[in-house]
């Protein structure tokens, strides 16, 4: 192999290849050359990354190397134009400044993952990267629960949904599906690398359970999707969660104050965590406001009342501030009307945030109070859950 090519084409494609990597070991890269065109190939087992950018071709060929130290020689180089040939070792020029490294045997083989042909469909790649990012605060993090850390792009729907078990959020594609797929945690940094790349649309194909591809032109990625029972676990966790009962409350106020009042009550709830206080913060909805407050010991209070539409009897609720102003933080608005509602039937049970296109469950923080009404309630099921005692019957006249 040997060839000529641009530094800067260079680092930036090995940006987009490497940046999906979650290897610590070897990452095999493949460098395959054809004319003037050089295509870059790695995989770590989950992800699978192909770009071909153009260059000067003299010598066709195939080389494998490892991928982190490949680039970090050729971030080391200096120069727009660097040189690239060999077969049992790898060299690298710039002038007079030259690298040497390693060629992998053919055990380091970069495997193509097969992909089923039963999806085909095309997005515009900044609404695929902002459906992903409205919803991946609720992505799951727990690494025994892997088939949480995915969002489910649902074709009953047409929305796509992430779901940790504390919380769900959906938000919808302006978009037929057609037919329902995962897409794992991982793939956002990379595609955010496409768009530096000026990626404008890709073509999503595969199916559920299936190595799925995200078809970019020159830039190609394949990501091994996850088996097992998240989609329905995310479509009962946003149906079942929401308690239908006429008592609800719902509290509308505009995106600015909830992030206003949000972010302040991140900073207490920072100094409540260094003592191993409650993080929890309290929304009252009463008649025509919202009262916003957090007591930390040895730190101060914070008490917002801020006027606001309210629907239904007084209640309150324990949130967790970091996890909504998280959660709140990308979500969409109206344009014509800026305001995001929280709905309240419980303060046990999951309440809701809400705008256009999308929505946001998740658990409460429990206080005493909360914690004593669920107790009753629970109690209550349980008496009405127990049979009847059979009648008496003293027939044999032991009494």
């Amino acid at each position: 192999m040997k060839l000529s090519c641009s530094q800067t084409e260079l680092k930036k494609t090995l940006a987009f290849l490497m940046r999906g990597t979650r290897s610590k070991d070897i990452v095999p890269l493949e460098l395959s050359l054809v004319g003037d065109q050089l295509t870059l190939s790695c995989t770590d087992g989950t992800l699978y990354a192909r770009a071909t950018i153009p260059c000067v071709g003299k010598k066709d060929g195939v080389v494998r190397v490892d991928g982190t130290f490949f680039t970090t020689c050729i971030k080391s180089l200096p120069g727009k134009v660097i040189t690239i040939g060999g077969e049992k070792r790898l060299r690298l020029a710039h002038g007079k400044r030259i690298r040497h490294i390693p060629v992998l045997s053919d055990d380091y083989a970069v495997v193509i993952p097969k992909v089923n042909d039963t999806l085909e469909i095309k997005f515009d790649m900044d609404d695929l990267i902002n459906g992903m990012s409205v919803v991946k605060p609720s992505i799951g993090e727990d690494k025994d629960r892997i088939i949480l850390s995915n969002f489910y792009f649902c074709a009953e729907l047409n929305a796509v949904i992430a779901c940790d078990g504390l919380s769900s959020a959906f938000y919808m594609l302006d978009k037929e599906l057609g037919t329902s797929f995962t897409l794992p945690v991982s793939v956002m940094d990379t595609l955010k690398a496409m768009t530096k790349l000026n990626v404008k649309t890709v073509t999503i194909r595969g199916a559920l359970d299936s190595w799925v591809e995200i078809d970019g032109g020159d830039y190609i990625i394949r990501a091994a999707t996850i088996a097992g029972t998240y989609p329905a676990d995310a479509l009962i966790a946003m149906s079942n969660t929401i308690p239908n009962q006429p008592n609800g409350t719902v509290g509308y106020l505009p995106k600015a104050e909830w992030l206003s009042v949000l972010r302040l009550a991140q900073d207490y709830a920072t100094q409540a965590a260094k003592q191993s206080l409650s993080e929890m913060l309290t929304i009252r909805m009463l008649d025509d406001n919202i009262q916003f407050s957090m007591q930390v010991t040895n730190v101060g209070e914070l008490n917002d009342i801020l006027p606001a539409k309210i629907i239904g009897p007084p209640t309150e609720i324990g949130v967790h501030p970091m996890l909504l102003l998280r959660a709140l933080s990308g979500c969409p608005i109206n344009e014509t009307d800026d305001s995001l509602s929280i709905s309240v039937w419980n303060p046990a049970r999951p309440y809701m945030m809400q705008s256009e296109g999308w929505m946001y469950l998740a658990a409460p923080m429990v206080g005493p109070a909360a914690a004593a009404s669920q107790a009753q309630e629970k109690a209550a099921r349980l008496r009405e859950s127990e049979p009847e005692p059979p009648p008496w019957d003293d027939s044999d006249g032991d009494f």
